[in-house]
């Protein structure tokens, strides 16, 4: 598998599709929908792509080009490991629901 495509055209937050192609270290081609709430950095900035057209050429890049591919994937596994980890989803979770950080390092994330 070269890449993952996520053609999203509604629905809110962060995608899991998106996150779980990331953590494996591959790139995902999306529209703004699938990258909303992402923190794409500028090397993850051009999977995004805001029409047929657009979304076409970009995977048909990231297929066909393997440098820009592999560029990608490791930007998005770094994204993945540094954002998305399950200390730092305890974390956001717990202030969400105002909970000190003692209490919400005790939270279980599944």
């Amino acid at each position: 598998m070269r890449l993952t495509v996520a053609p999203l055209r509604f629905g809110a937050g962060i995608k899991g599709k998106v996150l779980d192609s990331f953590a494996a270290g591959l790139p995902c081609v999306m529209t703004p929908i699938a990258a909303e709430g992402l923190p794409l950095s500028a090397a993850l900035q051009g999977l995004v792509g805001d029409n047929p057209a657009a979304l076409a050429e970009r995977v048909v890049r990231y297929h066909a080009d393997e440098m820009a591919n592999a560029a990608a994937g490791a930007a998005a596994a770094g994204m993945a490991e540094q954002e998305f980890t399950p200390d730092r989803v305890r974390g956001a979770l717990g202030e969400m629901l105002g909970l000190s950080s003692a209490k919400s390092m005790a939270l279980s994330v599944a």
